[in-house]
């Protein structure tokens, strides 16, 4: 067996982050593209030129729904290691675009598991699901046995998969990790997600506080830790031997109102809040003019409403616990998003 990783879905924050963990311990790293990539793109090449790395990486473009072009892969590349970032992530498009959704995550996911068990059986791979799995609840604390409620699409199909792993852990000597990630931040966050959005937003809105832009509720509050620490946790537990379900979280509630205002505060920007039920709008002091506010049509129709989780089997067996909260994750992505914004 090689000294090889594979990372799908490299593109991500995630998959930025772990190839840079896996070179500096010595890893090969190839890195799996969709033909649909743009690798001309700023804002795809960018954290890899960020971290030092791009020159490092195998990169491998291919489209992981075929099943042939997944075990072409696993076939010649034998990884020690596959972590299986790509995916259909965006919650509110899993409503639009159910079968893509499924495709995207389910089938791809099945032909990785197949081909590794077919080609590379000595291959661990390990398996990023979502906290979205505990969508039926709220207000509650969620451990690796804590029942599955998912009701949107996106997490119903990163259910599925977990259950295909388990099914094959049973009936298999495959080694295949499952991590239950909650919601992860960092600078090199995509422009679709929440935290993104505002960072973006408001660096343009200090140069031009005519702009206003519309969110979904605020109020909800959610367990949020930063990117490359989770990364970290992926890369202990992918060293651990055996197949291994994890929790991956902060332990600690957020309201992502709490991320606005920890922005607004670092920039400076004197604001206050109106809020009114769920329903919530930041106004500007000095110009008297609302820059944020909710909208309803911005609200999801399932969401994680105060869901927390418990890592503490993480930190047991591989001692690990996150250290950066959120008001250092936002000065982070505020401090990013300045300097990109001036270059």
């Amino acid at each position: 067996m090689n000294n090889t990783m594979m990372i799908t879905g490299i593109n991500g924050q995630d998959g930025c982050y772990l190839a840079k963990i896996a070179l500096e311990n010595g890893y090969d790293v190839i890195g799996v593209q969709r033909k649909s990539t743009n690798n001309t793109s700023k804002d795809v090449v960018r954290p890899f030129y960020e971290l030092g790395i791009y020159k490092n990486i195998n990169f491998q473009i291919t489209e992981l729904e075929i099943l042939k072009n997944v075990e072409t892969l696993i076939k010649t590349f034998k990884p020690k290691y596959l972590v299986h970032f790509a995916s259909q992530s965006s919650i509110e498009k899993s409503f639009k675009f159910k079968d893509l959704t499924y495709q995207s995550n389910t089938v791809i996911s099945k032909n990785i598991i197949d081909s590794i068990e077919k080609y590379s059986r000595e291959t661990i791979m390990f398996f990023p699901s979502s906290a979205t799995i505990f969508e039926g609840y709220e207000n509650t604390i969620v451990d690796e046995n804590t029942n599955p409620l998912p009701l949107s699409n996106y997490s119903i199909s990163k259910f599925d998969t977990q259950n295909y792993i388990d099914h094959k852990i049973n009936q298999s000597d495959l080694t295949l990790k499952t991590g239950i990630l909650f919601s992860h931040e960092s600078e090199f966050r995509r422009y679709n997600f929440f935290s993104k959005k505002i960072t973006k937003f408001l660096v343009e809105y200090q140069n031009n506080n005519n702009l206003c832009i519309t969110v979904g509720d605020l109020s909800i509050k959610r367990d949020i830790g930063y990117a490359p620490e989770y990364a970290e946790a992926i890369f202990k537990i992918l060293l651990l031997n055996n197949s291994e379900k994890f929790i991956i979280s902060s332990n600690i509630l957020y309201k992502l109102s709490d991320f606005v205002e920890n922005c607004l505060n670092y920039l400076g920007t004197s604001f206050e809040i109106v809020a009114e039920n769920n329903m919530m709008s930041f106004v500007n002091r000095m110009t008297g003019k609302v820059f944020i506010k909710s909208d309803l049509d911005n609200f999801r129709e399932y969401d994680l409403r105060g869901i927390q989780g418990n890592n503490s089997k993480l930190k047991k067996l591989i001692d690990w616990e996150p250290k950066i909260n959120l008001n250092q994750i936002s000065q982070k992505m505020i401090d990013y998003e300045l300097k990109i914004n001036n270059k």
